[in-house]
């Protein structure tokens, strides 16, 4: 049975208040759902009698987490499959599959994730690791970015993927250079999908258990709202079913895929999805777009060419022209974009399409954004402001990860890693920022766990790394900066920024209780911190048995 909604008198605790100094010895009050009086306990209202009082001791109440760009129910579904992480070396691979093909011999597929490109020698992993492990069936493990697969025989046979098969377009086939078989490695979904198409679909229970663990997990990390950064079918169903069982304990944004190689005919799909899933608790607010790839795979589309391949740039997914028209177009509907872009170019080319929608006629405050973002040339800092374009990034990744080493520092340079994730220039330069997981996708830290995420933007270096190694220091942002961005910043980027965000009078009772003061605690141990006391709209929707 759900919890009910409650009045609450919330005293003695830290209050962050977005943009302002935090509120010490701070009350807040919680009447019917909402956000009743917040303020110094000394000009503080008497308790209602009816209201459920707890004395926080100096613990700190925040707005509820926001996440604007994750992949809820794909991320829940890899916990069920076999889960391999970045820090892994071969043998330790080897290790997992196996253990996961033995105990899973009822499974004609075997499907994982979590892999990462700098535990073997580039251009990654081959195909004969797996087949001497699993021959006898199709495995298929996506790396811990989701932007390339590692293949066995099996799968590329069912796919039909040999040396004469042509990579489709925004897609590579990695191949031996002395034989031209393909070694394994499909870098992008236009060829990953060759494979993943074969593979039977998880099903409705299935999916429905694993989004109930995501849920659960989420109100654990004190998140109250998030921007599922694909929404596709069946996701808007299910999330419907689980609003409708009062199960839903997030509020919910979507994006819907737009694709370069259909035309404005898929206008109409956009329209009758965001018109049919609208409630209470979900809705779709946008259209994603892929520009290109990633950097690890060679696949970002950068300005200028690898510097350890000199030959590559990488290559938009779309051409120009049909991109401006498209966003022209959705902006007719009122419907803005949600862009993936990681190289500079790649950002360049978003910005200059949405330009040329502007200069079409379309409204400018759509609030089109631009996810990842990992590196961006100085001249177009100030264009995101200038264009309204929300930067919508991903602080969990702001370090030297276990691959810096052999893969981003040799395909870029030093000059360029100099100026990966550059949040601080950004904020100077006036930009509307969102801040994000991509979860279940990332480096070494796949976690969406925001405390995780504002560490390493503050620090620029991972849990475990010590000070000295920490990865352009210059665009470090301080703690607060970073928890309003978690909050009111993503808020803005979810289209909710006036009922959630922000603790004041009137807007929806979505809080979280910290166990500590994150404003006197060292920033080095903020990730040790555990959410008490998750709300959404009143509603408790964690509680830790201790509080």
């Amino acid at each position: 049975m759900p919890a009910r909604i409650h009045d609450w008198d919330l005293r003695n605790a830290t209050v962050h208040l977005a943009g302002k100094p935090p509120l010490r010895d701070g009350v807040v009050l919680v009447r019917a759902g909402k956000i009743a009086w917040v303020g110094p306990a000394s000009s503080a209202p008497k308790p209602d009698a009816g209201a459920r009082q707890l004395d926080l001791r100096g613990k700190t109440v925040l707005p509820g987490f926001q996440d604007a760009h994750l992949h809820p129910f794909i991320g829940a579904i890899d916990l069920e499959e076999c889960r391999l992480s970045s820090g892994d070396d071969p043998d330790a691979c080897r290790m997992k599959i196996r253990a996961y093909a033995a105990s899973h011999p009822e499974k004609p597929f075997i499907r994982g994730s979590g892999w990462g490109y700098g535990a073997f020698p580039s251009p990654g992993p081959r195909r004969e690791m797996l087949d001497e492990i699993v021959s006898d069936r199709p495995v298929f493990l996506k790396a811990n970015d989701g932007h390339s697969a590692w293949a066995n025989s099996a799968a590329l046979r069912l796919a039909e993927i040999d040396q004469n098969t042509i990579s489709p377009g925004g897609g590579v086939i990695e191949r031996d250079p002395e034989t031209g078989f393909p070694t394994g490695i499909l870098h992008e979904w236009p060829v990953m999908k060759l494979v993943t198409d074969h593979f039977p679909k998880p099903g409705r229970e299935e999916m429905l258990a694993a989004g109930r663990l995501f849920l659960a997990q989420a109100a654990r990390f004190g998140i109250t709202a998030i921007h599922d950064a694909q929404g596709k079918d069946p996701h808007p169903d299910l999330y419907f079913a689980l609003e409708e069982a009062a199960e839903l304990t997030l509020r919910v944004t979507a994006s819907r895929r737009c694709h370069e190689d259909k035309g404005e005919e898929q206008l109409d799909e956009i329209r009758h999805v965001t018109a049919k899933f609208r409630s209470p608790l979900f809705r779709f607010t946008s259209a994603k777009v892929f520009i290109d790839g990633v950097t690890e795979a060679r696949t970002a589309f950068l300005l200028e060419p690898y510097s350890d391949r000199p030959d590559i740039y990488g290559e938009p997914m779309w051409n120009p022209d049909h991109l401006s028209l498209m966003i022209h177009a959705l902006g007719r509907i009122n419907i803005p974009i949600h862009v993936h872009a990681v190289g500079d170019a790649g950002v360049r080319f978003a910005l200059d399409a949405i330009e040329r929608s502007n200069a079409l006629g379309v409204r400018r405050n759509l609030r089109h954004q631009i996810t990842h973002a990992d590196l961006i040339d100085r001249v177009d800092m100030p264009r995101f402001a200038a264009l309204g374009v929300i930067a919508n990034l991903q602080p969990a990744w702001f370090y030297k990860d276990s691959y810096f080493e052999t893969v981003t520092l040799p395909s870029l340079g030093l000059e360029r890693t100099k100026r990966l994730y550059s949040l601080a220039s950004l904020l100077r330069a006036g930009a509307k920022v969102a801040c994000s997981s991509d979860w279940p996708f990332g480096g070494d830290t796949i976690t969406f766990n925001p405390l995780v995420s504002i560490r390493a933007a503050v620090l620029r270096r991972g849990p475990e790394q010590p000070c000295g190694n920490e990865l352009g220091m210059q665009e470090s942002v301080p703690l607060a900066t970073m928890l309003d961005l978690h909050t009111l910043g993503s808020a803005y980027a979810n289209f909710c920024e006036g009922e959630t965000g922000s603790i004041a009078e009137g807007k929806l009772a979505d809080l979280a209780v910290v166990d500590r003061d994150l404003f006197s605690e060292p920033v080095e141990e903020i990730h040790q911190a555990k959410v008490l006391l998750t709300l959404l709209g009143g509603r408790p929707i964690w509680r830790d048995p201790g509080l």
